[in-house]
């Protein structure tokens, strides 16, 4: 046999042992990739624990807040677990919406431009954008049943999955109690305006730490900050009530920082909406590796609430981290021992660090607490102005700038207590 022959032979056979041994390569890859799940990471399942006991539906606020537009004659409780139900399926989730969103639903009466002076006495007040008293009194009797079911989530003491609907109810009736509680103050009731508005913070604030998604939170922020708004004008205009309920203040505006808004049941909520919206429905389209997905949406969710507890200097580059290593269009994210589940995880997380909005949001209502717990404080022990400015540098570290961590300011010639947003590069001022 010629030896360029022979040559040939054995190149080929290299050639064709290369491409077994690749092809093998690629077969053990491809099974690995198809058929091998990760083990749950330490601690995730102790994080993420659900409890056994199953909330009655008169005592669960997300069946009552999906229900709260039922239509008029209808149960709220029994139409909001309807929506619930008729929406975990897919079949029926368009059902759900109908009832939802259809020409039975009891709408809100009324239009937010027309409250916007009742919210903000700084306005240039014109028809567009200020109800008369007459007009504002016939909206609160107009919306008379969606406010009594509001009223009833007071005295609901749970939160247990998911709500379906119900949001922007609930801000519509936030804005128009601001505007019913200014309204008593102006007509000399600050008692009652008082009385209204510590049983819906007592309520909000609950609902703060509740175990609701971020889209839920956002909704309560909102409320929140309609509230604390609320308080503001009622000390302002009625000075006494901060001495007639000064006990009940100093609890009710007590500095706690993020505690106050449980941000780890936040995080459960949204990883248990995940689980059961997109991953588990993920299994019955797809093969889906659930541990993969599970451990890195629980990466990152440990990883955002760790950063969260920083500084808000610091959430800028946070945030920008975040869209880096989180997003499914970075393919450097893709892990290539399992790139569609990894692909999947991606897309699945790539969202969620838009969190950090509402920690900064928690961070400026905080500084707003801060401010009218020390407004009260001054008022009723009678601090002169020339002294105010050393009593808040005394006051205690909890009631410092959440921005800046420094004391808040006192103006003299405005009379007024200044906190400032230094992500917004704007002050906050409340008046004493």
């Amino acid at each position: 046999m010629p030896i360029k022959t022979f040559t040939t032979q054995i190149t080929l056979k290299r050639v064709l042992y290369s491409l077994l041994a690749l092809i093998l390569l690629l077969l053990i890859w491809a099974g690995f990739a198809l058929f091998y799940d990760e083990s749950p990471d330490v601690g995730r399942d102790v994080f993420y624990a659900i409890s056994a006991n199953k909330i009655p539906d008169n005592k669960n606020l997300a069946i009552a807040i999906s229900g709260i537009n039922a239509p008029e004659e209808k149960d709220s409780i029994k139409h909001g677990r309807l929506l619930i139900d008729a929406s975990r399926n897919d079949l029926t989730r368009d059902v759900a919406r109908f009832l939802a969103n259809g020409p039975a639903k009891l709408n809100f009466v009324g239009k937010r431009d027309e409250f916007e002076c009742w919210l903000d006495d700084k306005l240039k007040k014109t028809n567009d954008n200020c109800a008369s008293v007459e007009r504002l009194k016939t909206l609160i009797l107009a919306n008379k049943t969606l406010l009594s079911r509001y009223q009833q989530l007071y005295t609901m003491p749970h939160w247990q999955g998911s709500t379906f609907g119900g949001g922007q109810t609930i801000i519509d009736i936030n804005v128009l109690l601001a505007a019913e509680i200014k309204l008593d103050v102006d007509e000399g009731r600050p008692e009652v305006a008082y009385q209204k508005w510590r049983n819906n913070f007592q309520f909000i604030s609950r609902a703060l730490a509740a175990k609701n998604t971020m889209i839920e939170r956002a909704i309560f922020l909102v409320a929140d900050s309609l509230s604390l708004k609320s308080i503001e004008n009622v000390l302002l205009k009625s000075p006494e009530i901060s001495t007639q309920h000064y006990d009940e203040l100093q609890d009710l505006l007590k500095p706690s920082g993020l505690n106050r808004y449980n941000i780890k049941n936040m995080l459960r909520a949204d990883y248990e909406f995940i689980n059961n919206e997109l991953i588990t429905k993920q299994q019955h389209i797809y093969y889906v590796h659930t541990n993969f997905i599970r451990n890195r949406l629980y990466r990152m969710q440990i990883d955002f609430y760790e950063s969260a507890q920083k500084s808000p200097s610091t959430f800028a580059l946070a945030s920008e981290r975040f869209n880096q290593q989180y997003k499914s269009q970075n393919i450097f994210n893709i892990n290539l021992c399992d790139p569609f589940n990894s692909y999947l995880a991606n897309k699945i997380v790539g969202g969620l660090p838009i969190g950090f909005e509402l920690i900064k949001s928690m961070h400026q209502h905080n500084g707003s607490i801060n401010a009218l717990n020390l407004i009260t404080q001054i008022r009723v022990k009678n601090i002169d102005s020339a002294n105010t400015q050393n009593y808040i540098n005394l006051a205690g570290t909890q009631f410092n700038n959440p921005f800046t961590g420094k004391p808040m300011q006192w103006n003299p010639e405005k009379k007024v207590i200044i906190f400032r947003n230094t992500l917004r590069q704007e002050n906050i001022e409340f008046a004493l």
